[in-house]
């Protein structure tokens, strides 16, 4: 998830985390954020950081125009061996996914989705006028299956496995506008267009397990446009907010933090207290937000990282 110029991808089954900064570059660090390596990569965005820990996904900051068409550089590169492992300049590329297996990823490019092998650039499968975000869309890793919003009431998934699509009905559902696994995955998140939170099991998508109607709150009501964050204590959060006349989307709000097992919000955060984008799950009970300090969801508490004091 793109925050502001910083973005982190935290691998905490391996121990690492990539950071990235417009300034700075790529940093990789362990999943406390203490700095192992600083890469470099300054021209480029960070698509994604493969679950082996080796691979690095990028995508350059300067678009390119061949033959009358925007299209920008996709590369991939081993920062253990310093290998480079593909480029090409086929794709306007936007947003990526890599697979379990760390050896496919699923590229957003404009107007389509495809499947590219992530050691040589080849495509091997390609759906063109598909119009869906990856920024909103989660991995399963024991399936190895992409579950991507369709803003209908419905999921499309990504098999790595077979290169190919499905699609679930949902029937108990708004239009789908955000999903993401909680930390073992049994559990699926995911908001609406009609502003209700839903729990699914992994393996039974029929009926919810629990729902939350936020459009029957009187404040700060609206969290279908926002990203659902979960961490390892089985809390989850997510940005509400109330629009104003000449109010931006991240002018204030409440931060809801909620049992991921039961759907029970057990506590709130003024947005306002943050005044940052948050980033990412952190850690036991912990968020990152955008200046790279640490929430406690649980204590509601900060704590600064070595990381920003790194970046400041």
């Amino acid at each position: 998830m793109r925050i502001e110029n910083k973005r982190v991808i935290n691998r905490i089954q391996i121990y690492k985390a990539i950071i990235e900064d417009d300034k700075k570059g790529l940093i990789l660090t362990d999943s406390n954020l203490n700095i192992l390596n600083n890469l470099g990569f300054e021209e480029f965005r960070l698509l994604d950081f493969a679950p082996n820990g080796h691979i690095i996904l990028l995508n350059s900051k300067n678009w390119l125009t061949i033959r009358n068409a925007n299209k920008t550089t996709i590369t991939a590169f081993d920062i253990e061996t310093k290998q480079q492992l593909f480029s090409t300049e086929k794709f306007l590329g936007y947003r990526s996914i890599i697979d379990k297996s760390s050896n496919y990823f699923l590229l957003e490019y404009y107007r389509g989705l495809c499947c590219v092998n992530i050691k040589n650039g080849e495509v091997v499968f390609k759906k063109d006028k598909v119009d869906k975000s990856l920024y909103n869309a989660d991995l399963h890793l024991k399936s190895n299956i992409i579950y991507i919003p369709t803003e209908k009431k419905s999921i499309l998934r990504y098999h790595f496995d077979n290169h190919c699509f499905d699609e679930i009905k949902l029937d108990n559902v708004g239009g789908t506008s955000w999903i993401k696994f909680d930390n073992t995955q049994a559990y699926l998140l995911i908001s609406d267009k009609k502003n209700s939170l839903h729990c699914f099991t992994h393996d039974n998508m029929v009926k919810p397990i629990w729902s939350i109607n936020f459009s029957k709150f009187k404040k700060d009501n609206r969290i279908w446009c926002y990203n659902i964050i979960t961490t390892k204590s089985n809390l989850g959060c997510i940005h509400g907010f109330m629009p104003e006349s000449g109010q931006n989307a991240y002018a204030g709000g409440t931060l809801y933090i909620f049992d991921i097992l039961s759907g029970e919000i057990i506590d709130s955060l003024d947005y306002a207290n943050i005044q940052e984008k948050i980033i990412t799950d952190f850690q036991i009970d912990e968020i990152i937000i955008d200046d790279l300090t640490s929430l406690s969801l649980k204590t509601k508490t900060f704590r600064q990282t070595l990381m920003a004091s790194y970046l400041q």
